[in-house]
């Protein structure tokens, strides 16, 4: 082999600077976000050992078991919105991506996660206007999705009583002006005012209203799971509580933690609304259940990142074996 067909004598392109930046910036704000859930942890093992030592286990597991499968189903939301943009990528790199940039939630600052998941995407090869477009249809929809199920819910959820805040109630009018934001006649006037601003072309296929609303329905069994992850818990802490209620709760209060965007992952923000809205459960319960919740899916988030990078790295060991 002469020097020419060696790979390391080949020039580096602008191309694979930027995969290479992308890897480096997305692993950076992984390693961030698992700094700042150690953190969490550590400050409040007190709380977390005495809350665990007055609940059935089993019933937790099975909470996060359900946070994990609910979880997994917006990841693989990410995925579908990826391909509704023009560009195919794989469930495993697609998890990986979404869990990941998961952790950069919890970094201080509101914009990490979506730089995790966009630059891992850019890192596979996704075009960054694709990448970057992919993540905001993605967490759009995705809480557009538990808008639309606690809207669904809120009849039967006693929100609305006497006894419930309904202050939060007013999320439910994102319903309407999210999905108009959906449609591709104003996607593509958004679209047309960026491209102005940034002076790039930014080539992006523009998705029917039915492909965007497709990717908020494929979210509502994730959002029904995630609600079930605040029953659940409320029965390991022998609360009980009523279902719909409980669910309703949950998925109001990601949608208020996820709008307060300066608060690393809406963490303090999502447990006071649903304290506030769980009126079924006494409110020391309900303090708890948020709060056991919340730990739940940092420890879902975790986990989800870790098997998936561990997966990443056995399939990566394989190929480089295989003749």
């Amino acid at each position: 082999m002469t020097s020419s067909d060696d790979p390391s004598d080949q020039p580096t392109t602008p191309s694979d600077r930027a995969r290479r930046w992308s890897t480096i910036s997305g692993t950076l704000i992984g390693l961030a976000g698992v700094a700042f859930i150690v953190q969490t942890f550590v400050e409040d093992r007190e709380q977390v050992a005495d809350a665990v030592a007055e609940a059935q286990p089993a019933l937790l597991a099975v909470a996060f078991l359900l946070g994990l499968l609910g979880m997994t189903g917006i990841g693989l939301a990410w995925r579908t919105s990826l391909a509704v943009l023009g560009f195919k990528l794989d469930v495993l790199n697609s998890l990986r991506g979404y869990f990941v940039g998961q952790l950069g939630k919890y970094v201080p600052g509101g914009i990490w996660a979506i730089m995790g998941r966009g630059e891992w995407a850019r890192s596979r090869g996704v075009p960054a206007a694709i990448a970057y477009s992919s993540v905001f249809l993605s967490m759009g929809s995705a809480y557009l999705a538990a808008v639309l199920l606690a809207a669904t819910l809120v009849p039967l959820s006693g929100l609305l009583g006497a006894d419930g805040d309904t202050r939060f109630a007013l999320v439910l009018l994102l319903l309407p002006l999210g999905f108009g934001l959906l449609h591709p006649r104003v996607v593509r006037a958004g679209l047309d005012l960026l491209r102005r601003v940034t002076g790039r072309d930014l080539a992006i296929t523009i998705p029917s209203w039915r492909s965007s609303s497709a990717v908020v329905l494929q979210q509502l069994p994730s959002w029904l799971l995630i609600g079930l992850v605040s029953v659940t818990v409320a029965s390991a802490f022998g609360g009980g509580g009523d279902a719909v209620n409980l669910i309703s709760a949950t998925a109001i209060s990601w949608v208020v933690g996820f709008l307060v965007l300066p608060v690393p992952g809406g963490i303090g923000v999502r447990e006071s609304v649903f304290v506030a809205l769980a009126t079924s459960l006494p409110g020391g319960i309900a303090a708890t259940v948020a709060v056991v919740a919340r730990l739940i899916f940092i420890a879902v988030d975790a986990s989800g990142a870790g098997v998936t990078t561990i997966l990443m790295g056995r399939k990566a060991g394989t190929e480089r074996s295989t003749p």
